[in-house]
C-alpha cells in the first residue's frame, strides 16, 4: 500500500476531491493518506493557477521538501472542456516531479473532458510504476533467500549483489544515496549474511 500526501495549494472548489476520488477507483493498489509529508511515498499537491503558471507552481514547489517524489496537479479555471491550457512540465526544474494538467470549473469541480481523462490514466500508470519496482525487488530477494539456502552460495551471493544494488539504485531517487554509500551498504550487508 503505497502512502500519500495530499497537498492544497489554494482554493480548488473540490476538484481536488474529484480527483482524488477518481484516481483511487482506477487504481489497482489502494493508496493510504498520511497526515504527514514525512510519512508519505508520494505527495500529490493541487496547484490552481491564478495568477502566472510558472509563479504559481515555483510558490507551491518551495512549500514542498525536495526530498519526496511529487505527483503535482495544476489546475486551470476554465468552463471550456476543450481548452488547451500550456504544458506546465515546462515550468518545472526540479527532479521527482511528474506533472499533468487538468481543467476545472468552481461550482463543477473537475471537468468530465478528454484532458483530465489523460491526466488521471498518467497519474495512475506513474504511482503504479514506482510502486511496483519495490514490491518486485522484494520478490526476488525472497525467491533468492530460498534458493541460497539449498544450492551453492557463490550464485546466492552474485543474485543477493545484484538485488541489492537494484534496491539502492531505486532508493536513491528518494534518499541521493551516493555511489560510494551504494558500494559500502552492499559490501556490509554480504559480509553479515556470509559470516
Amino acid at each position: 500500500m503505497v502512502k500519500v500526501f495530499y497537498k492544497n495549494h489554494g482554493q480548488t472548489w473540490k476538484a481536488d476531491v474529484d480527483f482524488r476520488n477518481q484516481l483511487t477507483s482506477k487504481l489497482e493498489m489502494n493508496p493510504q493518506e498520511v497526515s504527514s509529508e514525512m510519512k508519505s511515498e508520494f505527495i500529490i499537491a493541487f496547484v490552481p493557477i491564478v495568477s502566472r503558471p510558472r509563479t504559481d507552481i515555483e510558490v507551491a514547489l518551495n512549500k514542498i521538501p525536495e526530498s519526496c517524489p511529487v505527483v503535482l496537479v495544476v489546475l486551470h479555471h476554465t468552463l471550456d472542456p476543450y481548452f488547451d491550457p500550456p504544458d506546465s512540465r515546462r515550468c518545472v526544474n526540479r527532479r521527482n516531479v511528474f506533472t499533468v494538467d487538468c481543467l476545472f470549473y468552481e461550482d463543477r469541480g473537475l471537468l468530465k473532458c478528454h484532458r483530465n481523462e489523460e491526466a488521471l490514466r498518467a497519474v495512475k500508470d506513474h504511482l503504479e510504476a514506482s510502486y511496483q519496482i519495490p514490491e518486485m525487488v522484494w520478490r526476488m530477494l525472497i525467491v533468492g533467500l530460498t534458493l541460497g539456502a539449498t544450492r551453492f552460495r557463490l550464485p546466492y551471493a552474485i543474485f543477493l549483489v545484484v538485488v541489492l544494488f537494484l534496491l539502492l539504485a531505486f532508493l536513491d531517487n528518494f534518499f541521493h544515496v551516493k555511489w560510494v554509500n551504494r558500494v559500502l551498504v552492499i559490501c556490509f550487508l554480504l559480509v553479515i549474511i556470509f559470516c
